[in-house]
């Protein structure tokens, strides 16, 4: 591909690691060399090169740390999150922790607590129907 563009593989491997912001004229070439005819995709395509450019609205902080997470945050419309079998922590209330520690752990079985009588409460059964 770099061939074929006219550029360095080190700059397609920083394109694509997103370490380089594209330039809307790799853009056009990528759109050209993939076969990309339908206009409005393009331009789309091209505006996203564009912006890539533009510092975030943190910078005018200058304290914030650079994360990903801030640099994303511009740009989410909705936040999904999948947690199995639970609240996520900051929607937990004080009372959560134990009442699914008392729904998940079982209770003791009088099996549990007294092995000797529950091993032979089956074998009194069958002695009695005899």
């Amino acid at each position: 591909m770099a061939e074929r563009l006219m550029v360095s593989q080190a700059k397609i491997s920083l394109v694509e690691n997103g370490r380089r912001a594209i330039s809307r004229r790799d853009v056009r070439d990528l759109c050209a060399l993939y076969g990309v005819a339908d206009q409005q995709v393009i331009d789309a395509l091209m505006q996203m090169a564009r912006e890539s450019g533009q510092q975030g609205w943190w910078h005018a902080y200058g304290g914030l740390p650079r994360s990903a997470h801030v640099a994303l945050e511009t740009d989410v419309a909705s936040l999904w999150t999948y947690a199995s079998l639970a609240v996520p922590g900051l929607l937990q209330t004080p009372a959560y922790a134990p009442a699914v520690i008392g729904e998940t752990i079982p209770l003791p079985t009088v099996e549990d607590r007294h092995p000797a009588e529950g091993a032979a409460a089956p074998s009194a059964h069958r002695q009695a129907q005899t």
